[in-house]
Formats: structure tokens, sequence, C-alpha cells
């Protein structure tokens, strides 16, 4: 257990912030922070096989008490959506890095593809807590930040209209085939860059030859 809370505090934006143990008071990014930061560690080891995220396990990482959660958040389920968001955030951004500047959108595609299977890879525990963990009820069922750049790329590539509901058909085919991958990946570490990588070119490949066959944009 110990071996998999170490592997954890490597992953995700978690070693920005701390690497081992509670955060300190001088850490500089206050009470609220530090318990959105228990929250994820505690996201990370349930999605390792961990005990599950409660009031309890959040205060005892964060060296805090219950009344202290709730000044600052009003429900636990609250405190879990933050953390998400924030997370999610943090995690289109590393994608976006990757991509900068480059004009071509077809070339943002790949880029966007290869740097979400790089990252899945390289945080096999925070993307199992961002992508495949059952999120709260009342969660924001938007698909995220990271997926309306992704439709603004599809809609160039395919010369349509970024509302056009084809274009979110593709995005939508397009991130299933990548998520698709980089769960096999995370399951199977002998996927490798140089094996996955030409599995990606492939899928992209084959999902833009595929929207030929999207239904006509409505007049």
């Amino acid at each position: 257990q110990n071996g998999v809370g170490a592997k954890n505090r490597s992953e995700g934006r978690v070693p920005e912030r701390r690497r081992r143990g509670r955060p300190t008071t001088d850490a500089g990014f206050g009470m609220r922070q530090r318990l959105v930061d228990a929250c994820w560690q505690g996201l990370l080891d349930a999605s390792a096989g961990g005990p599950g995220v409660t009031v309890a396990t959040i205060c005892a990482e964060a060296d805090c008490t219950p009344p202290t959660l709730y000044h600052h958040f009003a429900t636990l389920d609250e405190l879990k959506l933050t953390t998400c968001r924030q997370a999610f955030q943090e995690w289109a951004d590393s994608l976006a890095k990757v991509i900068g500047r480059e004009p071509d959108p077809a070339v943002r595609l790949h880029l966007r593809g290869q740097a979400y299977v790089t990252w899945g890879a390289d945080h096999p525990a925070a993307y199992r807590a961002l992508f495949l963990m059952p999120q709260a009820e009342n969660a924001d069922p938007s698909p995220g930040p990271g997926f309306d750049p992704l439709v603004a790329d599809l809609s160039l590539v395919l010369d349509r209209d970024p509302a056009d509901p084809a274009v979110t058909t593709a995005a939508f085919a397009h991130w299933s085939a990548v998520h698709g991958l980089t769960s096999l990946v995370i399951a199977s570490p002998s996927l490798t860059a140089p094996r996955w990588e030409p599995v990606l070119t492939y899928l992209s490949r084959a999902l833009l030859l595929g929207a030929g066959d999207l239904p006509p944009t409505s007049p």
C-alpha cells in the first residue's frame, strides 16, 4: 500500500505542489487548495484500488478537521467536482502546450492524439481518476475543456460549421478512438510509443476518411 501511495504522488499535477506527505502550512496554496490536493490524492489512490474518498481521508491528508472542510466546500461532492474541474483544466492545458501554435488543423489533430496517449501512459492513475472512474451524479455533463479545441480543428479539416452536429459526432468518434487506445496502453505497458503511434496514425486516417459518410450539412 505504501508503494502505491508513493507512486500516486508522482501522478498528474501532484508533483508540482508536493511530492510526499501532507502539504505544509507555508506551501503558499491556502487551505482550500490543500483540500483540493488532498482530494486529488484520494482520487489517485482510489483509482489504483485504494480506499474511497471520504471526509475522514481528506481531512487526514490535509491535516485539518471536518468543520474546516465544510467551511470551504458545502459538500464532499462539491470538493470532488472542484478537484476534477481543476485537474481536467490542467490536463487540457498540458495538451495545448504540446500542440503550441501549429497552424495546420490536421497536424493539430495528430499532435493532440499523441499528447493524449502519452499523458495517459505517463500518468496512468491520474488518467483512471479522470476518465475511467464513475463521476458524481451532479457532475458537469459537458465533455470538458479539451473537447472544444478538438471540435474546432475538425470543423476546419472537414470544412463544416463547428455547430454542425456532424462535427460533434466526428469529435466524439476521435475521442472514443484515442481514449480506447490510451486505455489499452495503460492496461498493457508493453505497448510503448513505437507500437502505439502507428495505430494512432491509422485510427486518425480512418476516422477522417469515414467523415465522408457523415450526413450533409443542413441548408
